[in-house]
């Protein structure tokens, strides 16, 4: 018996937002591409996962107004966090149960609006030392406490020297390479941290891997990977704009207080960028959809070499340094 699914559209999206309380937040992304209606499954999904995470930390009325402050700072959230609300539904959901300190990038100079917003709801602000791995790239830092109620909760506010996104790829990290604005969802490195591993960055590996409190699988280089690389490859500097490798998924911030109003269809406009799930030179999808990544043109790789057994990359390399050595 044949079936013309489309002949009944509210009934295939019901189906499908069945499906996308229960996939891993990847398959959210897979999904915004799929054809009308499943990005209209995916949005109010997507809205819930994020706010279930930050709703916590602030009052209802309060909660219309974090992502314009957080827009107007030029920000994003960031850090372990994102990764916990990320990994929600995967085979690794379990690993990710505990609460973690809200993390907050924002641009230089920028820091009054997001800060404000906290400091009006009850929260109290103090500098802390920067991170050993974020000297570079951050200003000042923040730790924002509200102790008013039965928990006591916790942001951190890192004020960047440029670009919010120069501090997000200083991480030590891949897996924490990862940032929530007011309009979109970005991942840099989506294959291994949808995978719960992470590639070390940098030469100093030793005190990382003995850190027991991580959440993901760290690896001091990729010679595990039996895939090809491709805009992944650890040794072939990324940028900012026209990132093959990067996925960004757009989402609406605005917070509805009633329930109901969450499963509202967004205008068509939304949908304009549904296949902007990946970037890309020429792109011209992309470029309206990475605003984030647009702030500072950053160049940045996560190693000096690639081991993964026959990459090109790596064998370019090689090739490259006989040559010299001969010469």
């Amino acid at each position: 018996m044949e079936v013309d699914l489309n002949a009944h559209p509210m009934y295939i999206l019901d189906v499908l937002s069945v499906l996308a309380r229960h996939v891993p937040f990847v398959q959210l992304m897979d999904m915004f591409r799929w054809e009308w209606p499943a990005p209209m499954a995916v949005d109010p999904e997507v809205k819930q996962r994020i706010w279930s995470k930050i709703g916590k930390y602030m009052p209802v009325d309060a909660r219309p107004w974090f992502f314009p402050s957080l827009s107007d700072s030029g920000g994003a959230l960031t850090g372990l966090f994102v990764l916990h609300i990320l990994m929600e539904n995967s085979e690794w959901a379990a690993t990710y149960q505990g609460d973690v300190d809200m993390e907050i990038v924002v641009e230089t100079g920028h820091e009054e609006p997001i800060t404000s917003f906290f400091c009006d709801i009850e929260y109290k602000v103090g500098r802390i030392d920067i991170p050993p791995e974020f000297e570079s790239t951050v200003e000042s830092a923040y730790e924002l406490v509200n102790d008013s109620g039965d928990e006591v909760l916790r942001v951190k506010i890192y004020v960047s020297k440029s670009s919010a996104a120069s501090v997000v790829l200083s991480n030590r990290y891949t897996a924490l390479m990862n940032v929530i604005t007011r309009e979109e969802v970005v991942v840099l490195c989506p294959t291994t941290t949808f995978a719960n591993e992470t590639l070390v960055c940098g030469t100093d590996h030793d005190d990382l891997l003995d850190d027991t409190k991580l959440p993901f699988q760290c690896f001091v280089d990729n010679s595990h990977w039996t895939t090809e690389c491709g805009d992944e490859c650890p040794m072939v500097y990324r940028k900012t704009f026209g990132d093959g490798g990067v996925r960004i998924l757009k989402w609406d911030s605005k917070y509805v207080a009633e329930e109901g109003d969450t499963k509202q269809p967004l205008g068509d406009d939304r949908w304009a960028s549904a296949e902007s799930g990946w970037g890309g030179d020429g792109d011209e999808r992309a470029m309206r959809t990475t605003h984030f990544c647009l702030k500072e043109a950053v160049r940045w790789r996560v190693s000096e070499e690639c081991r993964r057994p026959g990459c090109p990359n790596a064998q370019a390399l090689a090739a490259r340094r006989a040559y010299i050595s001969f010469v």
